[in-house]
């Protein structure tokens, strides 16, 4: 039970850095490897909802080639 809710937290744990970074690659406008974190966020939790960040990333990047 312990080790059970340990690999929790620490799968918790990796998938909120892979959102941090692909927030930060977001930020830096480098679209592809915000969506690559989101993929490697996605590989460690398949059942992960990242539709909203995902639409993000779109929405950016469609802003991003109009200007």
């Amino acid at each position: 039970a312990i080790r059970s809710v340990a690999k929790k937290h620490r799968v918790e744990r990796q998938v909120q850095n892979w959102k941090m970074v692909a927030r930060e690659h977001l930020e830096q406008v480098d679209f592809c490897k915000a969506r690559e974190a989101l993929r490697a966020a996605h590989a460690i939790d398949p059942t992960l909802d990242l539709t909203g960040l995902l639409g993000e990333v779109e929405f950016r990047e469609q802003e991003a080639a109009r200007i």
